[in-house]
């Protein structure tokens, strides 16, 4: 077995796949580890955390997601940190 974050890195190495393409992958696969994480617990955990994550998303984006953020959100949101770090 092998960790995804080596996997990942292994794509880049040995196959050329992009950077662009790397996140893509990288939010899909947390993505699926989130879901089946939530298919795991029991029932009211997994109506708990869906409408936990609904809600902070409703607040932050105006939008009830209990999947939680987009690929758009946590692209713009790792934008937002970078730029503030380099503006230190």
């Amino acid at each position: 077995k092998c960790l995804l974050p080596t996997a990942l890195c292994e794509l880049v190495l040995d196959l050329g796949v992009r950077p662009e393409e790397l996140a893509q992958l990288a939010y899909e696969a947390r993505k699926a580890a989130k879901l089946y994480a939530r298919e795991r617990c029991q029932v009211p955990a997994r109506v708990a955390a869906s409408l936990y994550d609904g809600f902070r998303q409703l607040k932050r984006y105006g939008r009830f997601q209990p999947q939680g953020m987009s690929y758009d959100q946590v692209w713009d949101k790792y934008r937002r940190l970078a730029y503030m770090e380099t503006s230190r």
